[in-house]
């Protein structure tokens, strides 16, 4: 009687923690199905696509402009907890402008930049933060990037974010959204977002970033078009 009794409570602890883990994956998927849930309100004509890790998408329009909003778990973060980080692309033609991009505390495995897709390493104008590379499609980026330092420089001083791109068919800023809970990491090497969020104000500044970056590159389409 006594060994039966201890299979039945060690059959009902089973089943709990089995249930307790059900419940608790399903409010982790629902909460990372809901994290634009505030921010899509910025954006026209929206379209939320998910991914197989529950993460959403988002497509609209902002200012007759296509827009992408990505979130991008990080777990190769070196001496960091694991990130989440935000990336926003503004689709808008830049015909002529030399490409480049700048990472902010640059590792080497940021493996969702766009950093390595450009060969010349730039010179940072005055002001930019101390731990930044900037990489160009070639010497000529170097006249693009002293052109637009303003804006650029406006958008760094925002320490969570990441990493600046620019290219001939859009504009793009990634920012941090979340970091990882500690112990989770620690312990079981998890990636776990619990204040996990993008409030409808965060993705409107980071639009309006791309907008006075992308009336900045105006002027440079119309000097290479004459």
């Amino acid at each position: 009687m006594k060994s039966s009794a201890v299979l039945i409570f060690a059959v009902a602890g089973f089943a709990l923690i089995a249930w307790l883990s059900i419940r608790d994956n399903a409010r982790i998927r629902a909460a990372r199905r809901a994290l634009f849930d505030q921010a899509k309100s910025v954006v026209d004509e929206v379209e939320l696509t998910f991914g197989a890790d529950d993460l959403p998408r988002l497509k609209g329009k902002y200012r007759g402009r296509k827009v992408v909003a990505d979130l991008i778990p990080d777990t190769l973060t070196i001496r960091r907890l694991p990130q989440l980080w935000l990336s926003v692309t503004l689709l808008d033609k830049a015909p002529g402008v030399r490409g480049f991009a700048m990472i902010v505390r640059h590792a080497g495995t940021e493996f969702y930049s766009l950093i390595n897709s450009f060969t010349d390493q730039l010179d940072p104008p005055s002001g930019f933060p101390g731990e930044i590379l900037i990489r160009g499609d070639d010497a000529i980026a170097q006249s693009d990037l002293n052109a637009l330092a303003k804006p650029l420089a406006a958008i760094l001083l925002d320490p969570r974010v990441k990493e600046i791109a620019v290219t001939q068919n859009g504009l793009r800023i990634v920012r941090q959204a979340a970091e990882g809970r500690k112990g989770e990491h620690l312990l079981l090497r998890q990636a776990m977002f619990d204040d996990a969020d993008v409030p409808a104000a965060d993705l409107q500044h980071i639009l309006l970033s791309l907008d006075k970056l992308s009336a900045a590159i105006k002027p440079l389409v119309k000097a290479r078009a004459a």
